[in-house]
Parts: structure tokens; C-alpha cells; sequence
């Protein structure tokens, strides 16, 4: 079943919850648009969002990438660069393309 975890309060733990009581073993599946490996900060902000939903639903947990074929040719070159980042890859091109007001805090997110 499709389910958005943008819900509010705690439906989906509930929800969860009442399928492993029955006895239903249950994982989380997140798509994410391949839109959001375009630019440093929509991956931060795609990998924010999959990882607030791994956070809420603690249940095994698999992302996967959407729309991939819609991707430029050199997108498509570049795709290995943010399915396996590294530290210093991030922040070089969260420096250099996000607002500076939130430099800090992009870093910080890079880092994590």
C-alpha cells in the first residue's frame, strides 16, 4: 500500500503498529525523485526528507531513485558522484551553489 508519512500526529506508528500486531512484517519504501540530484541543496533537502521518514516510521527502511530517465545525459554522467557522496564532494558544491545565509548549516548537514 502507498502510504504518505507526511501525515500528522503519530498515524503511521499507529498504523505500523497495528500491522505487526497482526502479524504483517513491515518495510518502508521511499521514492525520491531524481530531480533532487540536480543541485546540492535539493539532495540535502531529498536526503533530509527520507531520513525524517526512516526516523518516524523505524521500520527497515529502502530509498529508491525515481524518474532516473528523465535525467540529462550529464546528470546521468554525475549520478555516482551523489549515490555515494563524499564529505569534501558535498560541502565543494554546497559552497559554491547554496544561498551563503545558510552555508552553516548546509555544511553541517554535508557532514552528517
Amino acid at each position: 500500500a502507498v502510504v504518505s508519512t507526511q501525515s500528522t500526529g503519530d498515524t503511521m506508528q499507529r498504523f505500523v503498529a497495528a500491522l505487526e500486531g497482526w502479524g504483517i512484517r513491515v518495510c518502508a519504501v521511499y521514492l525520491l525523485d531524481s530531480q533532487f540530484l540536480v543541485e546540492p541543496s535539493k539532495f540535502i533537502a531529498g536526503m533530509c526528507s527520507a531520513l525524517s521518514a526512516m526516523v518516524q516510521l523505524q521500520v527497515p527502511h529502502i530509498n529508491v531513485l525515481t524518474k532516473v530517465d528523465l535525467l540529462s545525459a550529464r546528470d546521468r554522467d554525475n549520478l555516482d558522484r551523489w549515490l555515494d557522496p563524499s564529505q569534501l564532494i558535498m560541502e565543494g558544491c554546497v559552497s559554491r551553489t547554496a544561498n551563503k545565509r545558510h552555508a552553516r548549516l548546509s555544511n553541517a548537514l554535508c557532514r552528517l
